[in-house]
């Protein structure tokens, strides 16, 4: 299980990287956003991330490993939908200066979306979230044991 906590924590580590070199981009390009986007971004692609990575290390195994799903979930559709469907300034067609490097960060990032949302599925699924701290780290029984 500590395996387990530990590849899940370093995919969220690796996540918050590429988001926040994404960022840089939008900063450096500059991409303008509407300001709701930022704040939306910030919650769901930063903070509750982490905060469900902090969960699972202090043994919430079943709420962090859930709240990573959730901001997995949730952070892959807006940056997909955002960069690569919707006609808006964050899309990659949109850029002119530094379209590269905002178009390579964009993937990158979205698959670190996609990647989180995979890893905390994998977390729950395996059985690990079965584990909380709510029963002293005991196994829940199931109707079906």
């Amino acid at each position: 299980m500590i395996r387990a906590r530990s590849l899940l924590v370093a995919v969220v580590a690796g996540h918050v990287v590429l988001s926040g070199v994404h960022g840089m981009a939008h900063a450096t390009i500059p991409v303008a956003v509407p300001g709701w986007q930022y704040g939306y971004a910030a919650v769901v692609i930063f903070v509750a991330p982490v905060a469900g990575a902090a969960l699972v290390v202090r043994n919430r195994p079943v709420l962090g490993g859930w709240l990573l799903v959730v901001s997995g979930l949730a952070a892959l559709g807006f940056e997909g939908l955002a960069h690569f469907v919707v006609s808006n300034s964050d899309h990659v067609s949109a850029v002119e200066s530094g379209r590269a490097l905002f178009g390579s960060t964009a993937v990158l990032t979205t698959a670190g979306n996609a990647l989180l949302l995979v890893a905390a599925a994998w977390f729950l699924q395996r059985g690990d979230g079965e584990r909380d701290a709510t029963t002293g780290g005991a196994r829940l029984e199931t109707a079906t044991e």
